[in-house]
């Protein structure tokens, strides 16, 4: 306690045998990594400096994941795009991620990130003030949609995939397969591919992993908000065997 984790002095003392069971190297490493997210960096506090973190914590700090937000994204007309649907039924946010790979002005490798939330109107004022999101300025700027009264209308939802199928070049749905099975009926008789990905630690550990090293190389941007308070709110469990997913009952 008291003691700056980022000290290599700090790590020697806690860890007498560098050079037989671990290497300066093997810790440095894990440092590295340890910046990418509050969630990597407990594991590194725990794992190789004794000090014990909530692993419940959510897995993102703010300023790990601000910078991932610009004013624009630029003209994505005709762009190779693959959709993630995250589709709710009642209270929690609906999303339509459009995801852009392409290239930053230097020909590096990047992700953009349009979305699109959808929320029902019912007890929206008690909504805004629980969750400290304005979503009616946030409906006005054209990054929430509202549904009239407690359900999310997957109508609208769809409309709203079908119209970006009309601007990008939608190439793939990938959807969690929870209460999206009527919607994806119809996506898949208009003849997108459509993919199910279970939220099980096998399936998201590497997804997870994916997007934190996105983040942490700032190599991923949005122009939603929304995008990082969502972030900021992910609680990520790990299975016995060190893989990830994300805790729906905890973010």
């Amino acid at each position: 306690k008291g003691y700056d984790w980022t000290d290599r002095t700090v790590w020697k003392m806690v860890n007498p045998n560098i050079g037989v069971s671990v290497t300066m190297e093997q810790l440095e490493n894990e440092y590295k990594k340890a910046q990418q997210s509050a969630h990597s960096k407990a594991e590194f506090l725990s794992k190789h400096l004794n000090v014990f973190v909530n692993s419940a914590d959510n897995y993102f700090e703010h300023d790990q994941v601000q910078h991932v937000l610009v004013e624009d994204l630029d003209d994505l007309t005709g762009e190779i795009c693959y959709v993630g649907l995250d589709l709710s039924k009642t209270t929690d946010l609906t999303c339509v991620s459009l995801n852009f790979p392409t290239h930053d002005k230097e020909g590096n490798s990047i992700l953009k990130v349009k979305q699109m939330y959808f929320i029902p109107t019912d007890n929206i004022e008690f909504r805004e003030k629980e969750d400290n999101v304005p979503y009616t300025d946030m409906v006005e700027r054209g990054f929430v949609t509202f549904c009239d009264g407690k359900m999310i209308n997957q109508d609208q939802v769809m409309d709203y995939i079908v119209e970006c199928m009309n601007v990008y070049d939608v190439r793939q749905i990938n959807y969690d397969p929870a209460m999206s099975q009527k919607l994806i009926e119809k996506l898949e008789n208009m003849g997108l591919e459509c993919i199910a990905v279970n939220q099980f630690p096998n399936v998201m550990n590497a997804m997870i992993d994916d997007s934190e090293i996105l983040i942490y190389e700032k190599r991923l941007i949005t122009d939603n908000p929304l995008f990082v308070y969502c972030a900021l709110n992910v609680v990520v469990v790990t299975n016995i065997n060190g893989m990830k997913a994300p805790s729906k009952r905890q973010s």
